[in-house]
């Protein structure tokens, strides 16, 4: 049976989140922003707010100026004034949940493509075109209207929720005749891709789609193989329905007050049996643990464990329940208490006979959970590159065990060892002097003196006092301006009483500080 794709697709999506309790008809213009003012950029704007000239990506002083000096339909005194919100991304959240919750009462095949971007499968179901109407009033009922559109190829269901509005039917044999009127840029292509075909002049995907596949795939990569099946409407990917996290929990309410941790451990114990019981019957495991405790008076205090690997002990999460109870008490007594579990896939691993063996997964749990409760919450993980240009950022990230098996290095036959002398002349760089620069963390504050621009005299406590020698610098970095982590550095390299250090100067507070010792 040939899938039937139905496309659901809500304009402004962080808009229309923050405007779906609104009753008021028109909604004024809104404009939603992130980052930290001066440096707020727009994410995204109401249809009222582009039609004033605002658009995603400039910033939030340009769209004032924009929407001010964009005429207005009248002048009259009770014209929409622009309103300005921070974006909120527990209120999409929500959004999109109940999006995909009031998708699932039309097609139980729905898959979530992006925030504001449902595609459901209405295969099989006896009205299709009703289903694809009930999708539309659902949207309506939530305060999200939103646009559909259903047709037998996905892109362009796709493309015809974004471009056109309510609910449309592209009917068999007619999707090459409105793709080709579209533009290019509806296919997903690179900015470099784009603007070589901007110079070929190129401007629909009906002049893309003539152009000969040999000689596209030569000059933009085999993606572009792809790109002219979309054109042609006979791109059919995998579709991949949404499947709700399978959650399993239990619950118990005590005749009397509970105050201490070994009773809790004990009435937890019974609860943890009986669910890990429920889950090896159903050869799943579990990769995280929520504690519900009902305080006596009357609210409910919850924990919240992660797991670093799936598994179905009873006796970790009990321990690791005690650890997490003793570092952050509920503080009243306890008069019920509720456990769930959130079911994942269970951990298939290849041991290797070439690698030391890996913890077990239980242990592994036990150690990390004592090592955050001495540490501090937050300071126990693995350490990891977060995607910026800063030399010395540095994030933590949840500790996971890794189960990709070991991979045994071919070696290769016959004696193709290289002679004793060949090798060390191989082998042998030229003579050069290396130097480390050794980071320091937390950079120690220090006090610098500057005449004519540069550094004379440098002090830090337990580091180096004195005048400089010789210097190198400056060199200038920053970045994150739209953030609140933003920096500003400038960076020198000075030898001060036979050390060599890196200086930084944090602007534009002029805050030095030792970034590191060079050894």
């Amino acid at each position: 049976m040939h899938p039937i794709y139905a496309c659901l697709y809500i304009p402004d999506f962080a808009a229309a989140a923050l405007q779906r309790g609104e009753r008021r008809l028109p909604r004024p213009p809104l404009v939603v922003f992130t980052g930290k003012a001066p440096n707020s950029v727009v994410h995204a704007a109401s249809a009222a707010a582009r039609a004033g000239g605002i658009r995603a990506g400039m910033t939030l002083a340009e769209a004032r100026m924009r929407f001010a000096a964009h005429p207005k339909p009248s002048a009259a005194p009770d014209s929409p004034t622009l309103r300005v919100q921070e974006r909120d991304e527990a209120a999409e959240a929500q959004a999109r949940r109940e999006t995909l919750e009031m998708a699932l009462t039309v097609s139980p095949r729905i898959e979530d493509v992006q925030p504001g971007l449902l595609l459901a499968d209405l295969a099989g179901l006896q009205d299709p075109h009703a289903a694809a109407r009930q999708l539309a009033n659902g949207a309506d009922r939530l305060g999200l209207p939103g646009n559909v559109a259903v047709s037998l190829n996905r892109f362009a269901a796709e493309c015809a929720a974004r471009t056109q509005s309510g609910i449309t039917h592209i009917f068999p044999g007619q999707e090459i005749a409105f793709l080709h009127v579209l533009p290019v840029e509806f296919l997903p292509l690179e900015e470099d891709v784009r603007q070589t075909l901007s110079r070929w002049g190129v401007e629909t995907l009906g002049a893309f789609a003539t152009l000969p596949e040999k000689a596209v795939v030569d000059r933009l990569g085999p993606a572009a193989a792809r790109w002219l099946r979309m054109a042609h409407g006979q791109d059919d990917p995998v579709f991949q329905p949404h499947q709700a996290a399978e959650e399993f929990e239990e619950s118990i309410d005590f005749d009397w007050q509970v105050a201490d941790l070994e009773s809790l451990a004990f009435a937890l114990a019974g609860l943890l049996k009986t669910l890990c019981a429920r889950l090896d019957r159903k050869n799943l495991a579990a990769g995280k643990f929520l504690l519900g405790l009902k305080l006596a008076g009357g609210s409910w205090y919850e924990r919240e464990l992660l797991l670093s690997t799936a598994h179905t002990d009873a006796k970790t999460f009990v321990t690791l329940a005690r650890l997490e109870l003793s570092a952050h008490p509920p503080g009243e007594p306890v008069e019920g208490m509720r456990v769930t579990l959130h079911a994942s896939p269970r951990r298939v691993a290849q041991f290797s006979l070439f690698e030391p063996p890996q913890p077990s997964p239980e242990k592994l749990d036990v150690t990390l959970a004592r090592l955050g409760n001495l540490v501090g919450e937050g300071r126990a993980g693995t350490p990891a590159i977060p995607d910026s240009h800063r030399d010395d950022a540095c994030v933590l990230k949840p500790f996971a065990a890794s189960t990709a098996p070991a991979r045994m290095q071919k070696r290769p036959r016959g004696n193709t060892a290289p002679s004793p002398s060949t090798a060390s002349a191989a082998a042998a760089p030229p003579f050069t002097l290396r130097m480390a620069l050794r980071c320091l963390r937390p950079a120690p504050e220090a006090e610098v003196r500057i005449e004519h621009a540069v550094p004379v005299h440098v002090a830090a406590r337990g580091l180096c006092n004195g005048p400089v020698g010789r210097h190198a610098g400056p060199w200038r970095s920053g970045g994150e301006w739209w953030t609140e982590a933003e920096w500003d550095f400038e960076e020198w390299d000075v030898a001060v009483g036979g050390g060599l250090f890196r200086i930084r100067c944090e602007l534009p507070r002029i805050r030095w500080r030792i970034a590191g010792v060079y050894d």
